[in-house]
């Protein structure tokens, strides 16, 4: 059985995925304006991070990096699915995480 590998995500993804984060934004030609890059090069920024992270879309690249701790400052969180708190999924985390719930 072969052991997992720890995955490490290059400055450049980093910069890449933390542009996006910031900006709430995954459009390269903006994300290249901003960091002075090509959109090509931020591209195959994303695209190799979606690799290393086995993500099928830039967000989830996002989502991921943030997840796995290769982002720190970045946070999720969930809000609470019931007004006083005590609904069925008390102590539970929601499974699904929304774009909106990211928090700086």
């Amino acid at each position: 059985m072969q052991e997992a590998t720890p995955t490490r995500l290059c400055p450049g993804m980093l910069r890449v995925l933390t542009e996006a984060a910031t900006s709430g934004c995954c459009c390269s030609k903006t994300i290249a304006a901003r960091l002075d890059m090509t959109p090509a090069a931020v591209d195959q920024h994303f695209c190799r991070a979606m690799q290393c992270l086995q993500a099928d879309s830039r967000s989830g690249a996002l989502l991921k990096a943030m997840i796995g701790g290769h982002m720190p400052g970045y946070r999720l969180t969930c809000p609470d699915p019931s007004p006083g708190g005590d609904g069925p999924m008390q102590g539970e985390r929601q499974a699904a995480v929304r774009e909106s719930d990211i928090r700086h």
